[in-house]
């Protein structure tokens, strides 16, 4: 796995010339755009390998010149790693969340020290189930799962585990329920390792409870494998911005293979690298979760690990 920054900035104090060759003499691994914008404005994108020196260095510079900048951090896949992880964070089904609709909510502080939040479920969960027409599975807010019908029996005739269904509300116009169903009492995983990649995102990030204006890269203990369904979720809140903290839903390899399999998504794999077009395929983003097979290993998979 190798984990990568990719910058946005916007200079109004440099040229196209002298921006470029600022960061030439940095190592900067590729750069996406560097182009002229509005009003004699410079904006360009580039990566960068994680490094905590230089990524603290171009914060330094860039603040000093003025130059406004945004970062995204993401994880570069080997085949290897795809093929035989045993656990999939389910990033994307393909279109942002829905929202829920005339749903009552309890809001639960999870950190006093900086404020951040997560709101549970007051009731049932209420959407238009329109939205789930031709579906098997959509995601509500950010953080609620729901199945269709079809996605339900589905799961059913593959046995699928780690899970309970709940029906959701239909909060549209009568002639157009489809039902739904929301998973609930998702099966929760032990705590990732001390491994774990955490990142502070600059002059964001709570030193109490280490999620909000944080970047984290769970890599857990190969013991999980003890505790894995076909349906996850992480213990550990991760933040969401003004949506507040939300758990990742991890997904079994087997669950994974019987949805490529079965034409439900397409294999979509490193969908971030810089200059693919993976982001314009659509299928389901699963990036395969880091697990320390062996104490002091390099975090890659043993190839001809058999698990029970």
């Amino acid at each position: 796995m190798q984990l990568i920054i990719k910058f946005s900035i916007l200079t109004t104090n440099l040229s196209k010339n002298e921006l470029e060759s600022q960061l030439a003499q940095s190592n900067i691994k590729e750069l996406l755009r560097l182009e002229e914008w509005i009003d004699g404005n410079v904006r360009c994108e580039f990566t960068i390998d994680y490094n905590e020196d230089l990524l603290n260095q171009l914060r330094k510079t860039f603040h000093e010149q003025g130059i406004i900048m945004g970062e995204h951090y993401c994880s570069v896949f080997r085949n290897e790693e795809y093929e035989h992880a045993p656990l999939f964070r389910l990033i994307s089904i393909g279109r942002d969340s829905y929202e829920s609709k005339r749903t009552k909510f309890k809001k639960e502080t999870i950190c006093d020290h900086c404020g951040f939040f997560t709101y549970h479920l007051d009731g049932k969960l209420g959407m238009n189930t329109r939205q789930l027409k031709n579906k098997i599975l959509v995601n509500v807010d950010y953080k609620h799962w729901v199945l269709s019908e079809e996605g339900a029996e589905l799961f059913a005739k593959w046995g699928i585990t780690g899970y309970k269904l709940t029906p959701v509300k239909h909060t549209g116009h009568k002639e157009t329920e489809i039902p739904g169903y929301l998973m609930t009492d998702i099966n929760l995983l032990p705590k990732p390792s001390q491994s774990t990649i955490t990142i502070e995102k600059e002059g964001n990030g709570c030193i109490n409870c280490k999620v909000e204006g944080y970047y984290s890269l769970p890599i857990y203990e190969s013991t999980v494998t003890s505790y894995m369904k076909d349906i996850n979720f992480s213990t550990e809140y991760h933040g969401f911005g003004p949506f507040g903290a939300v758990r990742l839903l991890y997904l079994s390899k087997r669950l994974r293979q019987l949805l490529l399999e079965n034409g439900y998504t397409k294999e979509v794999r490193n969908p971030y690298i810089p200059g693919k077009q993976n982001m314009q395929i659509k299928g389901w983003y699963m990036d395969p979760i880091q697990i320390k097979w062996n104490a002091g290993s390099d975090l890659s998979f043993q190839q001809d690990r058999k698990l029970s």
